[in-house]
Order: structure tokens, then C-alpha cells, then sequence
């Protein structure tokens, strides 16, 4: 099912440029921020893999965008480090949230039909998944619908592109089930991204297939019917459009939940039993799994965490990625297996806790750790690895410990006598590559600020203060001094994400022991940031710079050579348009001075489009051969007009003839000075065809504004360059459709 708009851009940029990006000043981007909101939800604070936070305020989203040092100044010469926008969630019209008719007391939700939409829970995909090999941000509001927003256009508006419901309605159709359960079927209770499913890279391939660099994009959700659906995500280009495939259900057993408190098989048990609900879902990492078939190009395991009701419940989720077709590059089909966990078969070693929703997973190096809150508390569960792949034999060696909370920690990890009984309201970790050791932050709405290290599977964690609590107290007692409290206020952890070696943290500021009045328009939060590793200091090089897979570390001239023999492969091409990208490549290698297997792959593919088209290229062959080409001159009127003259480039002003003499830039005879393409070396003369990478602004040209132009005939050449090269060749930068 395809979901969002499906119009093309016709946005006109006025300006082309390519320049070094600029750099970013660290000492604004860690600068507390105050931002004039009142949270809505815990855990309300998301990094996304681009460097985007989203912030849960109210029936909105804001966005912080980190922005250049050159940009930062401000009219008022003030300085800031983060481009703050906002969108409204809780705008929906009737075909994305049509209305519902009274249903009987068990299947209909007042609350839910009469919400404002406030936001209730927000998460961004991993990279890849949006429009320039983006996150998709997926937010939750409190009617139950969950939908996904990403920034469309040259000024990156957020628009909703899909909703998740839609998808489930479709699957459970009201007129299948007359009852009204298919109406609690289709609202989403809880979601979760899970991680990439990533083919193994070959690296024998220069340019491995988008399954190896980003994987196959899925999303967990639960239902009100407490069914856990696996939804594959998939993006339709140029349309902007968003299809979910129903991959796996699950439903839990209810039978085995009972409450201690209450006396087992009673009436109250029952009612407590039926209105439970899945309250949270957390999908583990993923690890190679044999179950394979032979017809499976790779298949893995991961461990899908639920909180049901009170409870704690398990899934293994086995995918298999199979090749669907002989297409170059392959699309692969996703099939999942649902089961019940081996481990569930521990319960009753955490079944006295009441779980109060909260997941986290705390990434290890020789093996797993799951972090879940409870009440005064949280719990872990270190699982080797061959436990959390589901073998039966080692779940006895999973180690389970309960942590409570008390009021006051020292640094040397001693606690006091005093519980602290306010439940966690935000969990992340950070891992420290040097040492191997990862460490988890949790705050509370209580003010309480402490972070644990796990070190070793069987080690006891301690609990520390970590050095973002200090900033937290220093603007508390500013709030409590500049209102005369005495020492009588709180900050509330609302949310707390990472993002490499930084901490972000949410709080809100407030009175105790009083009634406190106040506005909307007095709402207010602060966002802080927090090294925890000092050997990084404040480098902002390390904080943003786009990340290059493992397999793509090459310099920017091998990457260069590697997309020119890319094209160059493919001179046997039929299509006109494909026929003129491979005559740019041929120049691009003379001119650039490739090496002499790709000036020699740049002459078969002249002397293939010479025989092909007809085309005059003496001149582009003799000069295939000499190791001082400078320039290849601009083409004649005649041979403009002539065969194969779809090869060669015209000036669109002055209908002029262009030269070749760099990749970089192109200019007519009569003067006009147009930029090339970063990646097919093709001069861009329409300013409506850019885009720009974010981090170095090296332009290139747009494949989804160049599809619409073209009535969708793209050629297939185009869009395997375009797919196989989907972020910067010299900087590995993600794209946006401006600077």
C-alpha cells in the first residue's frame, strides 16, 4: 500500500555554487538551550543519525537542526547553535483519521476519540529510509495514530508522508469482524524501529548494493488488540510515498499473567487481565543466524522486548533475505518467523516486578544487555550470545539483577537508606570504544541523575553521578534563586539521547510542596549537552561529520575513478540519455587523468558511441591515448546538428557549444559558466535540478526533480548511478534540496 503525496518539486533555486562546508562551532552547539515548551511524554528526546533532535512538545514536534558557524549570528548579535522549527501533530483530515461510530465498552476508546493528539511518543528511523538516504520521523499521538513526517522541498518542510494505521486497516478489515475488534486492531498502542537488517558487504564489489549499506528497513508495533506486527518500510521515489508490508504477527498469551496481589482465577483478575495492554516494544540488534535456508542470501536473529501490562515478555524474530529477481542491483524479499523466546521460560525470575514501560538496549561487546525500568527502579538482563539466538543450552548462564533507587549517590557509588520512589523517565547509554565498556544514563522525574557502568558479564554495576547532573543542578538552583524558593524546586528529566561522545538531556524546572499556576506561555525547557570522555574535548569534527561505512573509506579521487568506471561499464547502453552519461564519463576520465585501465575502458566506450550514433569523436579518441589533455574543445554548429549530437552538450542560453577542460565547472564558448554534476560530470544548466550535499555543498543534480522533468524515463542507467551513489563521492555527506 502506498501512502503520502505523490507530486514532484517545482521549486527554482537562484543561486549555484560549490564550496568547502563550514565548520561548526562547538561551544554554541553545547550551550544549554531553552526552548519555550512543556513536554508531553517520557523519554521525549530523539537523536537522529543526521544530527536532528526532535523534542515531544504538546500537540507539536520541534526540531533542532545544527547549523554552520558562519550562519550562527543573529540580528541581534546573539549567537546560536541550532535551527528550531516546529510542526503541528494533531492536524489530521477524515481519510487519515476518519470518524468512528460508538462501539461496545470494550472496543471503544472516549479517550482516544476525544484526544487533542498530543504527542505521546516519537523515534527516527535509521539513515536511509527518507529522501536523500535520510531518518523518517515516526511520532505517536495519544488517538492512537501513528505517522510518519519528513522534511519535504528546498526549505525542508516537515509533511506527513504516510500513516501507520492505514496499513492495518487494510489488513484487518472492519467488515471481516462485526464485533468492533478490528477497530482496536488498527490503533497502535507502542512502536519501535528496529535496527537495519544488513546484508554482509562483499568487498570484492566496488559498489556494494543498498541492502549492505543501509538494510532492509522494518518497524514493530503494537496494537489495542496487544498484537505485536512486523511492518517492512519501504520509500517509493519520486512520489514520496511510504509502503508498509505486513511481515509477522504476534499475540501474547494472556494465560500464566496472573497478579500476586490478587487471589488467582478471581473476577478482579480477570478484569485486570483483559484491560492490559503492550505499554512498549524494544527490537534487539540483530546477529547472523543458521536457520538459512538454501535459497536465503542472509538471514539473522533478534530478541523483540515487550512490557505487557506489568509484565515482561520475549520474541525471536528469525528474517530471511531472499533474492527476488536477476536485476542488477537484486531486490530482495524480507519473510520473518514469529515465536515465543526460549527465555520466556525464566519468567519467574522477574515476574514480581511491575514493569513500567521504559526499554533500552545497552550495546556490548561480548554480549547483551537489556536495561528496563520498573517501579523505584530498573532491571537488567545480561544474555550471552547464544541465549539470545534462542539455544536452549546456555540460558541457564543469563544474569538478571534489580537495581532500586535511592535519593542521593556519591561518586564512589555509596548509597543512602532513602528509596527514591519516582519511576524512570529517561534511559540512554553511551559506549566507549577504547575501553569496551558502555555506560548507562537515567533520570528520573524526581530530579534523580545517575548513570551505570557495565563492564564484565558477571561484574556488579555501581551507580554513578555523571557530569550532566551538575549543569542540571546549577540552572535548578538559578531557577530556585531567582524565584525566592529556598531550596524548595525540583528539574524533571524529561528525555535523554546520545549521539557518538555527547549526552543530551531534557528537564523542566518547577516549584515544590505549592500549587504552581502558570500559562502556556510560560512553559519553558532546557536542553543541555554533556561530553562524558574528556580525551574527546570539543571537536566538532567528530560530533557531526558524516559517517563513511568501512567498505567506503576510500580517497575522493579513488571514488571518483570507481563512479567513471561505474558508467564506463555500461557503454553497450541503447538510450539516448545513457548514451550522453557515458560520453561524460569518457571526457571526465580523459580530462581527470584516470589511470590507464580506466582511460583505455574510456576509449572502447568512445569508439562503441562512434559506431553506434555516428557521432564525430576523432578528437575525444586521440586524446584517449596522450597523458597531457587539457581541454576538449566545444563542439561545432555542424556537429551540434549532426549525428549523435544528443552526445554533446549545448549551452541552453545562447545554444553554444561546451567545452571540456574540468569536472568541476563547463563554460560555453560565448562565456556562460555552469557547474558540473559532483557525480556524472554533466553540466547543470537548469537551477531547479540541484541538490547539495549538507556537508561539503558539492552540487549535484536531482534524480527525482530529473524523473519528473522526463516524464519518469530517467533510463536505467541513471538510476542505478543514482542508487548505487546515494550519498557525497568526496565526503560521504548526506543530500538536501538546498544551501
Amino acid at each position: 500500500m502506498a501512502l503520502g503525496p505523490k507530486e514532484c518539486s517545482n521549486n527554482i533555486f537562484f543561486f549555484h555554487h560549490q564550496h568547502d562546508g563550514g565548520t561548526l562551532d562547538l561551544r554554541d552547539m553545547l550551550s544549554p538551550v531553552e526552548l519555550s515548551l512543556a513536554p508531553s511524554c517520557e523519554d521525549c528526546l530523539a537523536w537522529s543519525p543526521d544530527g536532528e533532535l526532535a523534542v515531544a512538545a504538546g500537540d507539536s514536534v520541534q526540531i533542532l537542526t545544527p547549523k554552520f558557524a558562519e550562519h550562527g549570528k543573529q540580528k541581534n548579535g546573539s549567537t546560536s547553535g541550532w535551527h528550531i522549527t516546529r510542526f503541528r501533530t494533531n492536524l489530521f483530515t477524515h481519510n487519515e483519521w476518519p470518524s468512528c461510530w460508538p462501539q461496545n465498552r470494550d472496543d471503544f476508546s472516549i479517550a482516544a476519540e476525544q484526544s487533542p493528539s498530543t504527542v505521546r511518543a516519537l523515534a527516527w528511523s535509521p539513515p536511509g529510509l527518507a529522501q536523500f538516504r535520510r531518518s523518517v520521523l515516526a511520532v505517536l499521538t495519544s488517538n492512537l495514530v501513528l505517522s510518519l513526517y519528513e522534511p519535504l522541498g528546498p526549505r525542508r518542510q516537515w509533511t506527513k508522508v504516510g500513516i501507520v494505521n492505514h496499513s492495518l486497516r487494510n489488513r484487518f478489515s472492519p467488515s471481516e469482524d462485526p464485533n468492533g475488534l478490528a477497530l482496536r486492531k488498527c490503533l497502535v498502542r507502542s512502536f519501535v524501529w528496529c535496527p537495519p537488517l544488513q546484508m554482509p558487504a562483499s568487498y570484492t564489489d566496488s559498489v556494494p548494493d543498498p541492502e549492505s549499506r543501509w538494510g532492509v528497513q522494518m518497524l514493530a508495533v503494537s496494537n489495542d488488540h496487544n498484537d505485536v506486527i512486523f511492518l517492512r518500510v519501504q520509500r517509493s521515489a519520486p512520489a514520496s510515498s511510504y509502503s508498509l508490508d505486513l511481515l509477522g504477527l504476534h499475540s501474547p498469551d494472556a494465560q500464566g499473567s496472573h497478579y500476586s496481589t490478587y487471589c488467582p482465577g478471581s473476577i478482579l483478575e480477570y478484569a485486570l487481565q483483559t484491560k492490559q495492554r503492550v505499554l512498549s516494544v524494544s527490537c534487539g540488534p540483530w546477529i547472523a543466524s543458521p536457520e538459512t535456508n538454501t535459497d536465503d542470501a542472509y538471514a539473522a536473529t533478534s530478541l523483540v522486548v515487550m512490557v505487557y501490562g506489568s509484565q515482561l515478555r520475549m520474541i525471536k524474530l528469525v528474517a530471511a533475505l531472499k533474492a527476488s529477481s536477476a536485476e542488477e542491483p537484486p531486490i530482495y524479499n524480507v519473510t520473518v518467523d514469529v515465536t515465543a523466546h526460549p527465555l520466556s521460560s525464566r519468567a519467574e525470575e522477574w515476574q514480581e516486578h511491575h514493569f513500567t514501560g521504559l526499554l533500552h538496549w545497552v550495546p556490548m561487546k561480548s554480549h547483551f544487555a537489556l536495561a528496563a525500568s520498573v517501579n523505584a527502579g530498573y532491571f537488567t538482563i545480561h544474555i550471552p550470545q547464544s541465549a539470545y539466538g534462542g539455544n536452549g543450552k546456555k540460558l541457564n548462564q543469563t544474569t538478571v539483577r534489580d537495581h532500586p533507587l535511592y535519593e542521593s549517590t556519591t561518586s564512589e557509588g555509596v548509597e543512602s537508606q532513602s528509596r527514591h520512589l519516582e519511576p524512570i523517565s529517561a534511559m540512554t547509554s553511551l559506549s566507549n570504544e577504547r575501553t569496551h565498556t558502555s555506560t548507562l544514563h537515567l533520570g528520573t522525574l524526581g530530579g534523580l541523575c545517575f548513570k551505570t557502568t557495565l563492564e564484565k558479564f558477571n561484574e556488579k554495576e555501581s551507580a554513578q553521578v555523571p557530569q550532566w547532573r551538575k549543569t542540571v543542578e546549577d540552572l535548578r538552583e538559578r531557577f530556585d534563586l531567582n524565584h525566592d524558593l529556598s531550596g524548595w524546586s525540583v528539574a524533571r528529566i524529561w528525555g535523554l539521547t546520545s549521539r557518538r561522545n555527547v549526552i543530551a538531556a531534557l528537564f523542566t524546572r518547577h516549584g515544590t510542596d505549592m500549587v504552581e499556576y502558570k500559562v502556556s506561555a510560560d512553559d519553558r525547557a532546557i536542553l543541555i549537552f554533556s561530553t562524558e570522555d574528556g580525551e574527546h574535548g570539543e571537536d566538532s569534527q567528530t560530533l557531526f561529520v558524516p559517517t563513511i561505512p568501512q567498505q567506503e573509506t576510500a580517497s575522493a579521487r579513488e571514488k571518483r575513478e570507481v563512479a567513471v568506471q561505474f558508467v564506463l561499464e555500461n557503454y553497450d547502453d541503447d538510450q539516448p540519455h545513457g548514451q550522453r552519461l557515458v560520453y561524460a564519463a569518457a571526457c571526465s576520465a580523459i580530462i581527470d587523468q584516470q589511470s590507464d585501465p580506466t582511460r583505455s575502458q574510456a576509449r572502447r566506450a568512445l569508439e562503441h558511441l562512434a559506431q553506434v550514433t555516428g557521432a564525430d569523436l576523432s578528437d575525444e579518441l586521440s586524446k584517449s591515448t596522450s597523458s597531457n589533455v587539457q581541454t576538449i574543445p566545444a563542439k561545432s554548429a555542424d556537429q551540434l546538428d549532426g549525428p549523435g549530437a544528443h552526445l554533446f552538450e549545448r549551452c541552453e542560453v545562447c545554444d553554444a557549444g561546451v567545452a571540456w577542460y574540468s569536472s568541476q565547472e563547463a563554460q560555453c564558448a560565448n562565456g556562460h559558466l555552469f557547474v558540473r554534476c559532483g557525480l556524472t560530470s554533466v553540466a547543470i544548466q537548469e537551477p531547479e535540478m540541484s541538490k547539495y550535499c549538507s556537508w561539503c555543498h558539492t552540487e549535484y543534480f536531482d534524480e527525482e526533480v530529473l524523473a519528473c522533468t522526463r516524464a519518469d524515463d530517467l533510463g536505467q542507467l541513471h538510476r542505478r548511478m543514482f542508487t548505487a551513489f546515494d550519498t557525497c563521492l568526496y565526503c560521504g555527506g548526506k543530500f538536501q534540496a538546498s544551501i
